[in-house]
């Protein structure tokens, strides 16, 4: 059997939280038991269900899926070890997906629980001796613990996926993600409408990075449709993306965004943007780019103290003042004990 491809060929993205993911399903994919995939509305839950199924000893067989709320009443029924379940039937060897899986009704939750009882050998049925051969990946949003506590769904089903959970961290919080998927995704659209390479402006870039997408990569794909349709000229400018996007919408916080991920959307959108190869030298451009910033913020932040700023940046003063020197940063009037003169500070650390 040939060997899987990584979770990675399946997902486009440049976030270290997705590079998480999929090494969480790396981890997940083969061993077999259920899964549940927690994420909001939008995120690509189902997407990362079928790469949880690609990406196992399943994938030659079927995957299957089934909406939580209209399941019909007998979905999850193995009785005497006859699947009676047309549903079970089809995804026998191969992964059941079981989508909104907080929609359930009651009865079938304790028919589910069961089914994975058996399966993983937990259930004190001893009657029923039929073991159906069905991966069972569920996905939720992030209001299942609440329903649990509130006592809507089953605190034993619950328990069944518990260690087994991957949570999809909402767009907002993986900005490096959004130029790659963007640009993918209105250079997929446009091909179907016979245009030729559409490429997205570093404005225009700009302008999605610094919206909240509250309806997560679903929003994205339905706006970056309509700009395939208004990019007649073959590029995508702030413009086309004020017709399309309701840009008044506030930016949602973004704590929880990863500096690495910041400077990789920076990075990202600036050598997609670029014709050809970047010139020679980008690596050091990069290094001057960088740390120029921060050798001036943490020399402003010190009160241009050296012994202080090369404490915090973990490098000795002479390592400090050949940056410093290097990079151009000017320590304004320092004194032999490293502290600013003339600036009404008393120089620390000396």
């Amino acid at each position: 059997m040939a060997r899987p491809s990584k979770p990675r060929d399946y997902l486009v993205s440049e976030s270290a939280a997705m590079r998480e993911v999929a090494d969480r399903i790396d981890e997940l994919a083969d061993r077999d038991v259920p899964v549940l995939v927690e994420g909001e509305p939008g995120t690509g839950r189902e997407l990362i269900a079928r790469v949880i199924h690609l990406s196992s000893a399943r994938r030659l067989q079927d995957f299957v899926s089934v909406k939580g709320g209209t399941a019909p009443t007998g979905t999850f029924s193995d009785s005497s070890g006859a699947t009676s379940s047309s549903v079970l039937r089809r995804a026998n060897g191969g992964t059941l997906l079981l989508k909104d899986l907080v929609a359930l009704p009651k009865r079938s939750q304790q028919r589910l629980r069961k089914l994975l009882g058996r399966r993983t050998g937990n259930d004190e049925d001893t009657t029923i001796t039929g073991v159906v051969d069905v991966r069972v990946v569920a996905t939720t949003d992030p209001e299942l613990g609440r329903a649990v506590d509130a006592g809507v769904f089953s605190a034993d089903l619950y328990r069944c996926f518990l260690g087994h959970t991957l949570i999809i961290p909402p767009l907002r919080e993986r900005v490096a993600d959004i130029p790659p998927l963007a640009s993918n995704l209105v250079r997929g659209y446009g091909r179907t409408m016979g245009r030729k390479r559409i490429r997205i402006s570093t404005r225009a870039f700009d302008r999605m990075v610094a919206y909240a997408w509250p309806g997560n990569v679903a929003e994205l794909k339905a706006v970056c449709r309509r700009l395939a349709v208004r990019a007649e000229y073959g590029k995508v400018e702030p413009e086309d993306l004020e017709a399309v996007l309701p840009m008044t919408v506030a930016r949602a916080p973004l704590e929880k965004t990863s500096f690495e991920d910041m400077v990789r959307a920076k990075l990202t959108e600036f050598l997609r943007n670029m014709d050809g190869y970047p010139i020679e030298g980008l690596y050091e451009q990069v290094l001057d780019r960088v740390e120029r910033p921060l050798l001036s913020v943490i020399m402003e932040y010190t009160g241009n103290n050296q012994v202080k700023a090369a404490e915090i940046l973990g490098l000795n003063r002479n390592t400090l003042r050949r940056k410093l020197s290097e990079r151009g940063v000017r320590a304004l009037g320092v004194s032999a004990c490293g502290g600013a003169r003339g600036r009404g500070k008393t120089a620390k650390g000396s």
